[in-house]
């Protein structure tokens, strides 16, 4: 890295002319901005440096600012956003201004430096040897010629191993900076919006997330060849399954309980009515009142619920795949469950980190409409990576902190120090499927049965995690991915499911050598059609 530093005299001689603005409080914060930078020993050009200033401004930045569009256009494409929001991209303006700076810009700005290895830094110092105007206005045409590269969408995206050289390493690395700054700059924006629990700011600006994760979410491109008739059988619950529901969820009256709601007015006690009209009034506004118990009926269809669980190391590679494989699955079989009218049904995934304990996230099927509009057969990355997005589950998913969902109880800590997995798969379970256990509760969903994706090294035997007393409340169904050890050609994944031959897929390429991106999107189809054929079995057995 070529350092140069530029005297006081020449320093105001370039800002004046880079800026070319006579407005002093434009001034005062163009140089604040060369300061920001400048701490951190970045140069930047005076007219990058107003155009940051203009655009970025907590008060009033400029709509129309080509720094600002560009930065912003660029982050919401790197999260496969819809058209509509690229042409008003104004809700990273939501986002605090340090919080973006400390996400986007500064590293933006770092790494530009770093491609160009030279920099000229303003000095106080009046007795510096001035440096070549020519040399300076041409290392400020090639900061704006590499920000504009780095800002297109269009940037090739790498290719593995291919042998692409470095071009395609550095656009690889660009993806990347683009991916994880919008992902967790849509994180806080979310929080900002919906609230974030025990979430402060400052916590999230030091939520780190999983870029292998990230990386393969959006730079996978499988292509399943999914073979399945959503006519051939119907989702509807036989008397047979509907039996060995161990709750009285079928619309009539089970007893006598308390009440405060409106709704339950009408199913009111005949002795509440003999109080004076004064009392039954405060008793109806201010208390509460004796009703028939008259659950909701059971819903016919067989809702389910598909869990997915790890507690292997977040940032494995081979772990991440398996993720990112289960996360195709889940989405396409998320379009079947709301074509056939299962809107109940839900999506829950856990990780368990062994500093931190679990972060969850979730969602119910019904909540997303347009689903009714995607074919599961031939769903794209982008329709993935936007409902997701939508969903709240990116960059919820990518966490390797605990998000606004993520707790450790004394307990969790307590089996963490034994350093049993299994222990910490209940704890996961305990999380993300209450209903296993409490299945008398009238506000959980009627769940026809769980359908849980196991995540882990393959040397780690398969454990019963929904066995035992969990057997009798829910039915329940399991499928382990054992991962193997690296990413190599050869290597096997084992998947098992207690009812079949367990399905070994192998990474194709040579035994034990790198694979490249043409490899892992065959073995994530393979995968994707393994996770998906598992779950729509069970749904239909």
């Amino acid at each position: 890295m070529q350092v140069h530093l530029v005297g006081a005299v020449q320093s105001e001689h370039f800002l004046h002319a880079g800026t070319g603005q006579a407005d002093p409080a434009l001034l005062a914060q163009t140089r604040a901005v060369i300061r920001l930078f400048h701490d951190r020993h970045i140069g930047v050009p005076p007219h990058f440096a107003g155009e940051v200033a203009q655009g970025f401004s907590a008060q009033y930045p400029e709509v129309s600012n080509p720094v600002r569009l560009a930065v912003y256009r660029r982050l919401l494409d790197a999260m496969d956003a819809t058209r509509s929001m690229k042409q008003d991209p104004r809700q990273f303006d939501h986002v605090s201004r340090a919080l973006f700076y400390d996400v986007c810009l500064l590293p933006l700005g770092a790494m530009i430096m770093e491609e160009m290895e030279e920099t000229y830094l303003f000095s106080l110092d009046s007795e510096l040897e001035p440096v070549s105007e020519v040399d300076y206005q041409d290392f400020c045409a090639r900061f704006s010629e590499l920000f504009q590269t780095i800002c297109d969408p269009d940037m090739p995206q790498a290719d593995g191993l291919s042998g692409e050289g470095q071009a395609a390493d550095k656009a690889d690395k660009w993806h990347l900076f683009w991916e994880r700054a919008a992902h967790q700059l849509w994180g806080e924006l979310q929080r900002v919006r919906h609230g974030s629990g025990g979430l402060s700011g400052a916590a999230f600006s030091s939520v780190v997330y999983d870029d292998v994760l990230l990386r393969l979410i959006y730079g996978l491109d499988p292509r399943p060849k999914l073979k399945f008739d959503p006519g051939r059988d119907s989702f509807d619950l036989t008397d047979e399954q509907n039996a060995h529901l161990a709750h009285p969820k079928q619309g009539g009256v089970v007893g006598i309980h308390t009440s405060s709601r409106v709704e339950d007015i009408e199913d009111m006690l005949l002795s509440e009515m003999v109080l004076p009209p004064p009392l039954l009034a405060d008793k109806l506004l201010n208390s509460s009142f004796f009703a028939r118990h008259r659950p909701p009926p059971l819903d016919q269809k067989k809702q389910v619920v598909l869990i997915g669980a790890s507690v292997d190391d977040a940032q494995d590679p081979v772990i991440a795949l398996a993720k990112a494989c289960w996360l195709d699955a889940v989405f396409r079989m998320g379009i079947v469950f709301y074509q056939s009218d299962l809107l109940q049904s839900e999506i829950r995934f856990g990780q368990w980190h062994g500093q931190m304990g679990l972060v969850s996230s979730r969602m119910r099927v019904g909540d997303y409409s347009h689903l009714q509009g995607l074919n599961p057969l031939t769903a794209n990355r982008m329709q993935l990576h936007r409902f997701f997005c939508d969903a709240g589950w990116l960059p919820g998913f990518l966490l390797m902190m605990p998000g606004v969902e993520g707790h450790q109880t004394g307990e969790a800590v307590w089996r963490q120090a034994l350093g049993s997995k299994d222990l910490q798969l209940y704890d996961i379970l305990d999380a993300l499927l209450p209903e296993a256990s409490d299945l008398d509760s009238d506000t959980l969903p009627d769940f026809s049965a769980a359908l849980m994706v196991v995540i882990r090294r393959a040397h780690v035997a398969n454990a019963p995690l929904l066995q035992g007393r969990r057997q009798a409340a829910l039915e329940t169904f399991n499928l382990t991915i054992g991962c193997p050890a690296q990413l190599r050609g050869g290597a096997i994944f084992q998947l098992e499911d207690g009812q079949k031959a367990p399905l070994s897929l192998s990474i194709p390429g040579d035994e034990g050598q790198p694979v490249g991106m043409d490899a892992l999107n065959k073995l994530a189809a393979d995968l994707v059609v393994a996770i998906f054929q598992f779950y729509w079995e069970q749904v239909h057995g």
